[in-house]
Protein backbone atom coordinates (compact mmCIF):
# COMPACT_ATOMS: atom_id res chain seq x y z
CA UNK A 1 0.00 0.00 0.00
CA UNK A 2 1.17 3.42 -0.87
CA UNK A 3 1.46 6.28 2.33
CA UNK A 4 1.16 9.76 1.74
CA UNK A 5 3.87 11.84 3.90
CA UNK A 6 2.33 11.24 7.29
CA UNK A 7 1.86 7.75 6.56
CA UNK A 8 -1.90 7.80 5.51
CA UNK A 9 -3.21 5.23 2.26
CA UNK A 10 -3.41 7.00 -0.58
CA UNK A 11 -6.48 6.31 -3.09
CA UNK A 12 -5.31 4.35 -6.30
CA UNK A 13 -7.20 6.68 -8.41
CA UNK A 14 -5.48 10.11 -7.18
CA UNK A 15 -3.02 9.20 -9.87
CA UNK A 16 -5.73 9.20 -12.41
CA UNK A 17 -7.65 12.16 -11.23
CA UNK A 18 -4.49 14.22 -10.92
CA UNK A 19 -3.38 12.80 -14.74
CA UNK A 20 -6.96 14.18 -15.77
CA UNK A 21 -6.38 17.83 -14.32
CA UNK A 22 -2.59 17.85 -16.44
CA UNK A 23 -4.57 16.50 -19.66
CA UNK A 24 -7.09 19.37 -18.90
CA UNK A 25 -4.51 21.86 -18.19
CA UNK A 26 -2.37 21.01 -21.14
CA UNK A 27 -5.73 21.24 -23.47
CA UNK A 28 -5.27 17.65 -24.58
CA UNK A 29 -7.82 14.78 -24.70
CA UNK A 30 -8.18 13.10 -21.05
CA UNK A 31 -7.19 9.62 -21.86
CA UNK A 32 -6.65 6.80 -18.82
CA UNK A 33 -3.52 6.19 -17.86
CA UNK A 34 -3.80 2.94 -18.87
CA UNK A 35 -4.36 3.81 -22.17
CA UNK A 36 -0.47 5.80 -22.09
CA UNK A 37 0.78 2.80 -20.86
CA UNK A 38 -0.83 1.07 -23.79
CA UNK A 39 0.63 3.33 -25.69
CA UNK A 40 4.24 3.20 -24.39
CA UNK A 41 4.33 -0.26 -24.81
CA UNK A 42 3.25 -0.17 -28.52
CA UNK A 43 6.10 2.67 -29.42
CA UNK A 44 8.65 0.23 -27.65
CA UNK A 45 7.54 -3.03 -29.75
CA UNK A 46 7.71 -0.76 -32.83
CA UNK A 47 10.77 0.70 -32.13
CA UNK A 48 12.35 -2.86 -31.81
CA UNK A 49 12.99 -3.10 -28.21
CA UNK A 50 13.50 -6.37 -26.90
CA UNK A 51 9.79 -7.72 -25.68
CA UNK A 52 12.45 -8.41 -22.60
CA UNK A 53 13.08 -5.12 -21.56
CA UNK A 54 9.88 -3.34 -22.20
CA UNK A 55 8.24 -5.97 -20.11
CA UNK A 56 10.72 -5.21 -17.54
CA UNK A 57 9.61 -0.95 -18.02
CA UNK A 58 6.47 -1.48 -17.48
CA UNK A 59 7.03 -4.06 -14.67
CA UNK A 60 5.55 -7.08 -15.69
CA UNK A 61 6.71 -10.89 -17.66
CA UNK A 62 6.63 -10.87 -21.18
CA UNK A 63 3.93 -12.82 -21.71
CA UNK A 64 1.69 -10.37 -19.99
CA UNK A 65 3.26 -7.98 -22.59
CA UNK A 66 2.90 -9.22 -25.31
CA UNK A 67 -0.90 -10.42 -24.45
CA UNK A 68 -1.43 -7.21 -23.78
CA UNK A 69 -0.03 -4.85 -24.91
CA UNK A 70 1.60 -5.36 -28.39
CA UNK A 71 -1.41 -5.11 -30.81
CA UNK A 72 -1.01 -7.50 -34.46
CA UNK A 73 -0.82 -4.57 -36.99
CA UNK A 74 -1.76 -5.36 -41.03
CA UNK A 75 1.68 -3.88 -41.86
CA UNK A 76 3.45 -6.25 -39.05
CA UNK A 77 1.34 -9.31 -40.77
CA UNK A 78 2.73 -8.43 -43.90
CA UNK A 79 6.19 -7.87 -42.93
CA UNK A 80 6.37 -11.15 -41.27
CA UNK A 81 4.46 -13.47 -44.19
CA UNK A 82 7.04 -11.75 -46.39
CA UNK A 83 9.93 -12.90 -43.97
CA UNK A 84 8.57 -16.22 -44.00
CA UNK A 85 8.83 -16.35 -47.75
CA UNK A 86 12.68 -15.46 -47.89
CA UNK A 87 13.00 -17.92 -45.13
CA UNK A 88 11.01 -20.72 -47.11
CA UNK A 89 12.55 -19.50 -50.57
CA UNK A 90 16.81 -19.60 -48.87
CA UNK A 91 15.98 -23.17 -47.44
CA UNK A 92 15.06 -24.61 -50.86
Amino acid sequence: MLVNPIGLPVRPEAYSDRFAVLCRQAEVPVVGLHDVRHTFATIMHRAGLAPSDAAALLGHMVAVHLATYVTPTQKGARAAAAGLGVAISEAM
